[in-house]
């Protein structure tokens, strides 16, 4: 694969380009974000992006949680649960990682429009849950 891989640490709530084509066109990008209760604010939101997201389209997504608790999450172009689903489901049992599965089939709707919004969105209560969410996606493509 012709490209540049560019290494660093990353950082909460921002992407790190991974890989780069050599036209620049796309970018594959690791974007992480580490919750814990106080950034649900009491309710099943965790912002990601607020009217300043990246145009992207979502690849996969996980979350990896550090506490004994069941957390349900999906990834949400709208607060409250409500406008498009952009990720299939995640859930955790307890400690451990929460994937969408190999099922979720890419689709137009996991397309993020430059300065959107992108919301963790939780059934149930996120009380204590403390993790981290890691989404891949490609920069650049809408």
């Amino acid at each position: 694969m012709a490209g540049e891989i560019q290494g660093s640490q990353l950082a909460v709530g921002t992407g790190v380009p991974f890989v780069t084509d050599t036209t620049q066109r796309t970018q594959l990008e690791v974007i992480t974000y580490d919750f814990a209760p106080a950034d649900f604010d009491g309710s099943d939101d965790l912002t990601v992006y607020s009217a300043n997201a990246p145009a992207l389209q979502i690849l996969d997504a996980f979350v990896v949680v550090q506490t004994l608790e069941a957390i349900n999450v999906e990834l949400r172009d709208t607060a409250a649960g409500a406008g498009s689903l952009v990720s299939g489901a995640m859930s955790v049992a307890a400690v451990g990682v929460g994937s969408q599965g190999n099922n979720t089939p890419l689709m137009s709707a996991r397309c993020i429009a430059a300065n959107s919004s992108l919301f963790l969105h939780a059934s149930g209560n996120p009380a204590t849950a403390v993790g981290t969410l890691v989404i891949l996606a490609r920069r650049n493509v809408v």
